[in-house]
């Protein structure tokens, strides 16, 4: 269960995986344990592809769709297709902007999933082709919302910046 934000305390969730337990976004209800904690002003950061776009069957836990318009149904997260491979649309260079040099994103790395930049609340990274690869969009109060960064899958990998992205603006 994800801890509320209500109290006023700073909290960052960091999804390791590509993988939202199924209980936590629902599709079916009013309100659910994610949005009601990026409601309360919670962060959640994502390590690369959004797991809101996979759909797992809650008894089972086992992977029954694929549905990338869904995180922008339930989250306002606007990739450019439902097939993974739409939404993906491809690995590319992305650079940091000087905004995102500042909350601690490395100058550049290879990503896909990019959203249109004018969906995202602050442009952290661009690919090749102008799509914001690393983003955070409010959702809620000021401070929180949901960021999306990439982190290389191979090889050895300097992590700290991953801390310094998720709790960048709460102190």
């Amino acid at each position: 269960m994800i801890k509320s934000a209500q109290s006023g305390e700073r909290s960052v969730l960091i999804f390791l995986t590509t993988k939202f337990i199924p209980t936590i976004l629902n599709d079916s209800a009013d309100s659910d344990p994610l949005r009601d904690y990026l409601s309360a002003g919670g962060r959640i950061v994502l390590l690369g592809v959004n797991p809101g776009g996979f759909i797992n069957d809650i008894k089972t836990d086992t992977l029954i769709d694929i549905d990338f318009k869904r995180p922008g149904k339930l989250l306002g997260i606007k990739y450019n297709g439902k097939s993974f491979v739409e939404a993906m649309g491809g690995k590319y260079q992305s650079y940091s902007t000087e905004e995102g040099q500042k909350w601690g994103i490395k100058s550049n790395f290879i990503s896909s999933f990019g959203i249109n930049p004018e969906d995202a609340d602050v442009v952290l990274a661009l690919d090749e082709y102008g799509k914001a690869s690393s983003w955070f969009k409010k959702y809620g109060s000021k401070n929180g919302g949901i960021i999306q960064i990439w982190v290389e899958r191979t090889g050895e990998t300097d992590l700290s910046f991953i801390k310094a992205v998720a709790e960048h603006g709460l102190k």
